[in-house]
């Protein structure tokens, strides 16, 4: 994005100095394009203040909006400040298989967090501890609740499964995505019933 260039083509001197070029990496923090361009406008708008005022010192502002301003001279006239710059986008490019790799970690994130909001572990440990037991009981010996640790590892089993299903459909979807897909594509969630 250029800063005004085109405005400053009849009024740069003879020579014809290039833009300074700013990366948008080299914005400070939280900073992002718009903030910069206000920053330099502000900066602008103080400069040409600061010509109608004697005896006071030249004011300053972060080094990058300093460079990214031109500075006119013109014998018996106020100085002219312009912005001047072009900024380069040098945001590191993610490719198509990083994209992949993030959206699956995501996924599994996302699969074990619903597992375990419906059964957490410790839980999950307790019924597994109590089903086993319950197992070795001879079948027609088991009480009610006995049984009832058992249907419940049996539950959890079922969810899991239904679970684990939907994530590894989801998997290799992610797998097919392309360039031209795999920022639209929305996660959806894991539930199942």
């Amino acid at each position: 994005m250029l800063g005004l260039i085109g405005l400053v083509q009849n009024l740069k001197p003879s020579g014809g100095l290039m833009p300074f070029e700013i990366h948008k990496s080299q914005f400070w923090d939280g900073a992002d394009q718009n903030a910069f361009e206000n920053a330099v406008q502000n900066y602008i708008r103080t400069l040409h203040d600061f010509n109608r005022v004697v005896g006071k010192p030249r004011p300053t502002a972060h080094p990058l909006v300093e460079r990214a301003i031109r500075r006119i001279q013109k014998e018996g006239h106020p100085d002219q400040f312009f912005a001047d710059y072009v900024v380069i986008d040098d945001t590191p490019q993610v490719s198509l298989e990083e994209k992949k790799s993030r959206l699956i970690s995501k996924l599994r994130n996302l699969e074990n967090a619903t597992l375990h909001a419906e059964y957490p572990r410790g839980k999950m440990r307790l019924a597994l501890h109590k089903c086993n037991k319950a197992l070795l009981v001879k079948e027609d010996q088991r009480t009610e609740a006995q049984l009832e640790d058992i249907a419940l590892v049996k539950r959890i089993q079922d969810f899991t499964e239904g679970v684990q299903e939907i994530a590894v459909h989801l998997e290799a979807e992610i797998e097919d995505l392309t360039e031209q897909n795999i920022d639209s594509w929305q996660m959806p969630e894991l539930n199942h019933d």
